[in-house]
């Protein structure tokens, strides 16, 4: 990390206020996710929406407490009834949504395995074609689940929160904080990653 990091704070001096070495970033992590992790990890990514990360950690450890597998979790979410969503800590689209991603997984509409060659937009335009997945969604799927390293969402409000504080920003403009982040190209999720961690 320490040559990446030497790459991005010459392309921007700003960015050595933030960018340390920290053992937890996920891309010091090596591992590779397979088709099962993808499917739970765009599980986590929908109860997660529109939450604070506190919220919706402690919403996906209660959703999935005691269940060891994916045939497990399929069946409990196949098995709530609609109605039934405040039960679980979950509104009535997220609940309709889990549902939806489980059919296309089931069905295998979704062909996770085809993923590792595609490029990220064909990727977000392959998943946002599933009721309750947008473009939020499938680029933290790329960021956290597919490790891709050159991800950006403009559409994440923490993310914009923490450039306009530390490039002193005077308001949200999404077209000057995208164009910030093409300096850090190709290597736009790690600076995501330190964004997110500085802002907390």
């Amino acid at each position: 990390m320490k040559h990446i990091f030497k790459k991005l704070t010459e392309k921007d001096k700003k960015l050595s206020k933030i960018l340390e070495s920290d053992t937890n970033c996920i891309f010091h992590k090596k591992e590779k996710f397979t088709a099962n992790q993808h499917y739970l990890s765009l599980c986590r990514e929908i109860i997660g929406q529109q939450l604070s990360v506190k919220a919706a950690k402690s919403i996906w450890n209660k959703f999935v407490k005691g269940i060891k597998s994916n045939k497990k979790l399929i069946e409990k979410i196949q098995s709530i009834k609609i109605e039934d969503h405040k039960l679980h800590g979950l509104s009535r689209n997220k609940l309709t949504f889990l549902k939806e991603l489980s059919e296309n997984f089931i069905n295998k509409k979704i062909n996770f395995n085809k993923f590792d060659q595609m490029e990220n937009e064909e990727i977000i335009n392959h998943l946002i074609t599933i009721k309750g997945i947008g473009r939020w969604t499938a680029e933290m799927f790329l960021i956290f689940s597919m490790k891709r390293l050159d991800v950006f969402s403009v559409d994440d409000l923490g993310l914009r929160k923490a450039v306009i504080k530390l490039y002193k920003l005077k308001n949200d403009d999404r077209e000057k904080i995208l164009k910030i982040s093409l300096k850090w190209k190709p290597y736009r999720s790690i600076v995501s990653w330190y964004l997110w961690r500085a802002l907390d």
